[in-house]
């Protein structure tokens, strides 16, 4: 049984209409065109959506043929998201990806030339005993198949991930700060030397291509999740819920009349430090308006002496409050400062 995670970026909640559609799953296979074309027209008795909304399907490249994207299209998706991860199987097999590099080679070809306008390819960097002529030559292979938006995270080490494990074992070393510092820096001129713009820290796109469901969630907004392990974020007052992950135990408490899903509700102050945390990593910055609509107090009311301290160290910059190149160094950092209370 398939693990589907469905998460509908909500405007104007309860209006219900749809600014996009994110398809992911916990499983490496995807779900079937014809499924997912019976999943999206079911939808339509609940919510409204147009031309304009972005319907996202993420994709392993293991899972990706021409034909297959052709049927996707058809079936209404016409975004695609690839975890292509890396270009060098060493580190595809170490950190137990199921693709090859050739297999990502083939999958970005057929994307592109399958006519998705919108697509997106993810790359990490930062892997253990990786130099970063290998990362270049990462980048310049991806760009051969001219991806309208990219994805490019710096590796990091995750509580309860294999990864960790190793580490902690002494089988792999921590990622190398040095090189990932550099990387970052590097980036942005080659990707704008692309065509792609920095909005987000890790996000780069051609105009118009921008992640719409990664801006709802940058943008601290509503979202429904469907499907095993799926989350779902309210506001007023602002509360999340995540489903059962095991999808025999979701399915079988939703025909059962059990409640399938947890529900935590964020007390104002974590929910404060939260969208200062996500709205942060945009290179546009703060929504300050959006901060008002949410908690009925100005940005400035609440954190004046912690914008004041980052101000002067020279990691925000004001009007609109947002980091500076330097504050990009210590994102981290200067998120903690509004998550502490």
């Amino acid at each position: 049984m398939k693990a589907l995670i469905l998460e509908l970026s909500l405007r104007n909640f309860p209006k219900s209409y749809l600014t996009s559609i994110f398809i992911g799953g916990g499983t490496p296979s995807l779900l079937p065109p014809a499924d997912l074309e019976y999943l999206l027209s079911s939808l339509t008795s609940f919510f409204s959506w147009n031309d304009q909304t972005e319907i996202t399907i993420e994709a392993n490249p293991k899972t990706i043929s021409k034909s297959g994207l052709i049927d996707y299209r058809n079936a209404g998706v016409n975004r695609i998201s690839v975890g292509v991860q890396s270009l060098h199987d060493s580190y595809l097999g170490a950190f137990g990806r199921i693709h090859t590099v050739h297999d990502a080679l083939c999958a970005l070809e057929a994307v592109a030339q399958t006519g998705f306008t919108s697509w997106n390819a993810d790359l990490m960097y930062g892997f253990p005993g990786q130099t970063q002529d290998e990362f270049c030559l990462d980048m310049e292979k991806l760009f051969q198949f001219d991806p309208p938006h990219s994805s490019c995270y710096a590796l990091t080490v995750e509580k309860g991930t294999i990864y960790e494990g190793h580490v902690a074992k002494g089988i792999y070393e921590v990622p190398n700060d040095d090189l990932q510092l550099a990387l970052m820096n590097w980036l942005p001129s080659f990707l704008e030397s692309k065509g792609l713009h920095p909005y987000e820290i890790s996000n780069f796109a051609k105009p118009g291509h921008e992640s719409k469901h990664n801006l709802n969630y940058w943008h601290y907004g509503s979202y429904l999740g469907i499907g095993a392990g799926a989350v779902s974020q309210f506001h007023h007052p602002t509360y999340r819920t995540t489903n059962l992950k095991k999808p025999g135990e979701y399915l079988d408490a939703i025909f059962n009349g059990r409640s399938w899903f947890e529900k935590e509700e964020i007390p104002e102050i974590t929910a404060r430090g939260e969208f200062m945390m996500m709205g942060l990593r945009l290179k546009d910055g703060l929504d300050e308006e959006n901060f008002l609509s949410l908690f009925s107090k100005r940005l400035e009311d609440v954190f004046d002496s912690t914008l004041v301290k980052l101000f002067q160290k020279g990691w925000i910059q004001k009007k609109p409050v947002r980091l500076t190149k330097l504050g990009l160094q210590f994102a981290n950092l200067v998120a903690s400062e509004f998550l502490t209370p």
